[in-house]
């Protein structure tokens, strides 16, 4: 259901909300257009009537059922001298736009020996600096991971090693575990029960707030592969048979909601939430990914993490990715875009070892993953990271054989993957980088004319909008015309 209410004299709107509330939109360029969007069902449309016009009017605003685009007639009034006009549109941190066909629409990164972001990383010879020298690329993302317990002590945000990844341009990426690092997957401390009972409330709530201080966005991957047995916060079945660290079934559900919920609380807006399983096989121990997802408006982005290194077993990136072809592999791609069809994905730890072949084999498996997979077959994908870290498997890292190298080198070179470009980034949650590059619509109308425009939606913006509703405003300028014309709309 939408009000409308028309106010021909404001030249420029700013509505400020929280994410549980309405939205954050400013009017930016010459032209503004904030998008309606359906409800749960059906088509959401408004008829705009702009009580004085300048030269051109909006004469109606459409979205469409999967709120990806809206399409915006605009007419030239037939005792006009014809009308230039320009149209863009922003909200909740983006900007609509028509969808540019070149530049970047997968974030590039890694996780890199296990190593945290501390200044030495970056450093001349240290692990970061010496594995962007290998793919010959900066990253987008840089990933590491922190435990809430570590030695018998809670672990602070870490913000010194948040503004380094800043600093370099890129995303930070935490794997943030609710465990003692270096106990095991059976942890009594820690069962997911604990978790939503509130025995951690003070820690995430402090943990929360200086997220929030810190101030810019982040993605955090919170309890990864939650569909397995070899962490404390899993609902997989051990090779026993019971549930790993006695955790039940629908926990993991309260568990992550319970944690969200602190950060909502405390305002820490700038969180970009990774859910991300691991990739589903056939033994019987998996619990069903359905029954793990904790629901669209606690998840930002989806994803799984997927290994090629069983050599009796070895999987191309298709059938890993899909399960095409194999029969002890379900196709996990799938299974996760029918549960948020609209969220972006994130290939959350990828690898492959080395087949004995002096790295041909590896090779072949890189190249198919970077230039005919993920660009060509998986467009759901917009983030890769990459597992550079022999932690379980001795050959994982790309510089295994210099022909795994050159092949992750060529492949990631590609245009197709953004590099470190987002030292300014402000938008929440983090789209991906093919919503990220604005443009202004410019339209040349006749006398009479009428003519339909499509905008495209970032996702993260139709989610948000669809959750939280709000107001929006639209607003149209001529070309030589000094007063434009907006009319709000709100969304319940």
């Amino acid at each position: 259901m939408s009000q409308l209410t028309n106010d021909a004299h404001r030249s420029d709107l700013s509505l400020q909300a929280n994410r549980r509330g309405s939205l954050s939109l400013a009017l930016v360029g010459l032209v503004v257009l904030g998008a309606l969007v359906a409800r749960a069902a059906g088509i959401g449309s408004a008829t705009v009537a702009v009580k004085r016009p300048t030269q051109a009017r909006i004469e109606s605003v459409r979205v469409a059922a999967d709120s990806a685009s809206a399409a915006v007639q605009v007419r030239c009034p037939s005792a006009s001298s014809g009308c230039a006009v320009a149209l863009s549109g922003a909200a909740a941190g983006e900007t609509f736009s028509k969808r540019s066909k070149a530049g970047a629409s997968i974030y590039f990164g890694a996780l890199v020996g296990g190593k945290a972001p501390a200044t030495s990383a970056f450093a001349k010879g240290g692990a970061y600096a010496r594995f962007e020298q290998q793919v010959q690329k900066r990253m987008a993302l840089i990933q590491w991971g922190q435990p809430w317990k570590f030695a018998g002590r809670f672990q602070p945000f870490q913000r010194r090693f948040f503004d380094n990844v800043r600093a370099h341009g890129s995303i930070p990426v935490i794997n943030w575990g609710s465990w003692e690092l270096g106990r095991g997957a059976r942890q009594p401390a820690f069962e997911l029960r604990d978790l939503y009972e509130g025995s951690y409330d003070a820690y995430v709530t402090r943990w929360a707030k200086a997220a929030k201080a810190w101030g810019h966005p982040f993605m955090l991957r919170f309890d990864h592969e939650m569909n397995g047995w070899w962490y404390p916060w899993g609902e997989g079945k051990t090779q026993q048979g019971p549930t790993v660290n006695g955790n039940r079934p629908g926990d993991y559900v309260r568990a992550w909601r319970h944690v969200h919920d602190i950060f909502t609380r405390v305002g820490a807006t700038n969180v970009t939430w990774l859910w991300t399983p691991n990739i589903v096989g056939h033994n019987g121990r998996y619990p069903s990914l359905a029954s793990l997802y904790p629901g669209g408006s606690y998840v930002d982005w989806t994803g799984f993490s997927a290994f090629s290194y069983d050599r009796s077993q070895y999987a191309s990136p298709h059938q890993l990715l899909t399960g095409a072809g194999v029969d002890w592999l379900d196709n996990t791609y799938q299974l996760v875009s029918s549960l948020a069809p609209r969220k972006p994905m994130v290939l959350a730890e990828v690898g492959a070892t080395e087949l004995g072949d002096g790295g041909t084999g590896k090779a072949a498996w890189i190249r198919d993953l970077l230039t005919r997979q993920l660009p060509r077959n998986l467009p759901r994908i917009k983030a890769v990271l990459w597992f550079d870290w022999n932690s379980t498997w001795p050959d994982i890292e790309i510089d295994s054989s210099a022909a795994a190298q050159a092949a992750f080198a060529q492949g990631i070179g590609s245009a197709v993957y953004a590099s470190n470009r987002f030292r300014n980034l402000s938008s929440e949650p983090i789209a991906p980088p093919d919503s990220e590059t604005p443009m202004t619509t410019w339209l040349q109308l006749r006398p009479g004319m009428t003519k339909k425009v499509r905008l495209r939606i970032p996702p993260a913006v139709a989610e948000a909008l669809e959750r939280h509703g709000g107001t929006v405003a639209i607003t149209l300028v001529s070309a030589g015309s000094r007063q434009p014309s907006t009319s709000s709309v709100t969304v319940r």
